[in-house]
């Protein structure tokens, strides 16, 4: 996550970037940059300083994970998955990684390496209801009903107040034909 300052992240950022003109070798400092760019929209900036930050420290999975959502977002899944991988690759435990590489093989319909992905996040963090969630509704998606109420089940149990998976739980039971059960 970002450093602010009182939550003012223009000004948080004016003096990081005082820092990187003292020490441009600091990959740290490239990061936080990278995050706070990211959180003002500021996406081709944000990637030059994750960019900055992977060249200086290439062990730093939360610099590749942060480069992939960008990448992501601005629809490039092909270059985003790239850094997932490269990012599980330093870190295989890294569950937001695994999290964020099946959102992009899935938005790519490529379902198995998705799935894959999904439950490799679960595996590292069995308290992730996100991830159960997006598996919940990828098997939604391929006709796997059962598995995903399944899925969807332990998204709620895992975080009660997330009403998206309640409402992709409440879907699923449809689907799966059994609707006493919705």
């Amino acid at each position: 996550f970002p450093v602010t300052i009182g939550g003012r992240l223009s000004e948080a950022l004016e003096l990081i970037f005082r820092a990187i003109e003292k020490r441009p070798d600091a990959a740290l400092f490239h990061f936080n940059a990278a995050n706070i760019l990211r959180d003002l929209d500021r996406f081709e900036d944000a990637s030059r300083s994750f960019r900055a930050s992977i060249l200086l420290r290439s062990d730093n999975a939360d610099a590749y994970v942060g480069l992939g959502v960008i990448l992501a977002r601005l629809g490039r899944q092909h270059d985003a998955i790239e850094q997932f991988e490269a990012a599980v690759t330093v870190q295989p435990a890294h569950a937001e990684a695994w999290f964020n590489l099946g959102n992009s093989y899935k938005a790519l319909r490529l379902f198995d390496r998705a799935l894959f992905s999904y439950d490799q996040a679960i595996s590292v963090c069995s308290n992730f209801p996100k991830a159960h969630n997006n598996a919940g509704t990828l098997l939604r998606e391929i006709g796997r009903f059962d598995d995903a109420v399944d899925r969807l089940k332990s998204a709620v149990a895992l975080e009660p107040g997330y009403l998206y998976a309640w409402n992709n739980l409440g879907l699923a039971l449809l689907d799966s034909g059994d609707p006493s059960q919705a």
